[in-house]
């Protein structure tokens, strides 16, 4: 039998296919945009939350409380020996602590602080002693080093 078909004409059948494979191809390219685009949205919000800010004037803000609160806890004449003890090991593991979240200048300096200080704190309020001086100085280039990041703060 003869087809009725004229040469570059197709038949109907192939047509709906071809159609078909077409409709396949647009529905497969939306999902994957989609699929990249709720991808890329997905990921925006986790660089949002990545802190951006200066840690230093918080962590020279959180110091200058604690340094204070050794400060009046050395003039508090009713603790005990064991008291103290236990003041000097907070202290000195409180700073570590902000030491930690600092970054730059302030972080070495607090560091170096954390470094110097002697077994015990009463040892640095012995009047005149070597350690109140390495101490003074370590406060003092802890604070010079806020004050260069923009976090001045005023101790007891």
């Amino acid at each position: 039998m003869p087809s009725t078909q004229k040469w570059g004409q197709r038949s109907a059948p192939r047509d709906r296919y071809s159609e078909s494979m077409r409709h396949s191809s647009l529905i497969s390219l939306l999902i994957v945009t989609v699929a990249l685009t709720a991808c890329s949205t997905a990921a925006a919000p986790a660089s949002e939350s990545t802190p951006t800010g200066d840690p230093n004037p918080s962590a020279c803000s959180d110091f200058a409380t604690a340094h204070n609160e050794l400060m009046d806890a050395q003039h508090d004449s009713s603790m005990t020996p064991d008291e103290r003890l236990m003041l000097d090991a907070e202290y000195r593991d409180n700073v570590d602590k902000i030491a930690l979240t600092a970054e730059g200048d302030v972080r070495d300096r607090l560091d170096s602080l954390v470094d110097d200080l002697p077994s015990s704190a009463v040892d640095l309020f012995k009047g005149m002693s070597p350690e109140m001086d390495t101490y003074r100085s370590n406060i003092k280039r802890v604070q010079n080093a806020c004050e260069a990041a923009g976090a001045w703060f005023s101790l007891d």
